[in-house]
């Protein structure tokens, strides 16, 4: 959401009528339950109604909104490049519910309770044309539900250790990403190491290409969408914030902490891992509240406050986080350590929820376990040394199988959020009357 859209100020008890803001723009509160907010140029910049709320670009296009209908949430907000990201919540047959997360046309998941496991649910990603599942087990931390990734296998402790330990001499290896089209585009972004001292560094750079190819996607989903809306508007580029060496070190420090903490949780055995979910679990601290987990990248754009202004923390910005959870609200203190010109500015010092930086949390510990997988494969390849062998087991409670609608799913939210954003249109329509 972009901040210059202005928020919808005021609870449903203002008094009718209408007010002159600072800004030159006015606020209007109407009989019917409609709350409008217009700029200087009389321009609807925002909206809410019985069931829904929405802020404008200043071109005059929805750049986020929320509408609730029968049983239905509908979402929607635009990320770099005017790309539409979307959600949309619905009630799951046979209880709980149904959650369906779309970025651009070719990437998301869809999040649904798993049957017969109270506690679990399982996300069907679609990455790349690629779809695969994970399964998450929910816990709580003061009062606040968490879900965290359950491993589909595990190594040999031996694995591990040789993940994050260091070669006898840096080793060059032959990266496929230099080739591909995204990184003459997005190539300075950050710099690859010209040797790797550890596998590890290895997994940090192909963890950032991985970050990069997907901001490239993004970025062409927007371009062949030829959605007016977002040209219109006059989004940033799509192109991520420039990675420094410093940030890069400290990365690289928490793929190692992933790393070593998903080896010590694999000793205690495969069946393990997956407990049933109880009402008497006790509080379980989030990964992203331990020790050595400071370093994050935002996956979908997040609405924050600095100095009492809004502005968002968007995909590919990174934030480090400052101090504990404020237990009144649920929030943690972050300083973002990079983002775009049009994000939230670099240095600043903000709060985000605990859901939202477990989100972050959850999406790297599944890259890291992706880029393990990776590195068995690679041994041996490209100069990658040989290590251990990996003797990958199979969790039992982390298998699953893919939605095989996921595709079409992704689609179909993305075709209802272009039923509800004209329904948006319309309501600011008839609201600038």
């Amino acid at each position: 959401m972009h901040p210059s859209a202005g928020p919808v100020h005021g609870p449903v008890h203002e008094s009718v009528g209408t007010v002159r803001r600072p800004d030159g723009g006015t606020h209007e509160v109407r009989a019917d339950g409609h709350v409008i907010d217009r700029g200087p140029d009389h321009r609807v910049t925002a909206i809410r109604a019985p069931g829904m709320e929405a802020h404008f670009a200043p071109g005059g296009h929805p750049d986020m909104f929320h509408v609730e209908h029968g049983g239905v949430v509908q979402t929607m907000h635009r990320g770099p490049g005017g790309v539409r990201i979307v959600e949309g919540v619905r009630p799951a047959f046979g209880g709980g519910m149904v959650r369906v997360v779309a970025y651009g046309g070719h990437r998301g998941f869809v999040e649904r309770p798993i049957m017969g496991r109270p506690g679990y649910m399982r996300r069907s990603y679609l990455v790349g044309g690629r779809p695969y599942a994970v399964v998450f087990r929910g816990y709580h931390y003061r009062g606040i539900a968490f879900y965290r990734p359950i491993p589909a296998v595990i190594y040999r402790p031996a694995f591990y250790g040789w993940a994050v330990h260091p070669w006898a001499r840096p080793i060059r290896i032959q990266v496929g990403f230099v080739s591909q089209p995204w990184y003459g585009v997005y190539g300075t972004t950050f710099a690859p190491y010209p040797v790797y001292a550890s596998p590890d560094q290895w997994m940090t750079d192909q963890m950032l290409a991985d970050n990069m190819q997907q901001a490239y996607d993004a970025g062409r989903d927007a371009q062949a969408q030829q959605d007016s809306a977002a040209q219109d508007a006059g989004y940033a580029s799509a192109a991520p914030p420039p990675i420094s060496p410093e940030l890069k070190q400290q990365i690289n420090a928490q793929i190692q902490t992933d790393v070593q903490e998903q080896g010590q949780a694999a000793l205690a055995g495969a069946d393990a891992l997956a407990p049933p979910a109880t009402s008497a679990d006790a509080d379980e601290v989030p990964d992203a509240l331990k020790p050595g987990h400071t370093v994050f990248r935002v996956v979908a754009p997040v609405n924050a406050e600095v100095n009492g202004q809004p502005c968002t923390l968007n995909s590919d910005d990174w934030i480090i986080r400052s101090g504990d959870i404020d237990p009144g609200d649920g929030t943690v203190p972050v300083k973002v350590a990079t983002s775009r010109s049009s994000d939230c500015t670099q240095g600043a010092t903000t709060k985000v929820a605990l859901n939202e930086l477990m989100t972050m949390q959850n999406d790297q510990d599944q890259q890291v376990a992706i880029l393990l997988k990776k590195a068995t494969e690679t041994m041996g390849k490209d100069g990658m040394p040989v290590g251990p062998a990996p003797g990958a087991t199979p969790v039992p409670g982390g298998q699953a199988q893919a939605d095989l609608s996921v595709a079409t799913d992704l689609k179909q939210e993305q075709g209802d959020a272009s039923a509800a954003e004209q329904q948006v249109v319309a309501a600011s329509t008839a609201g600038g009357q």
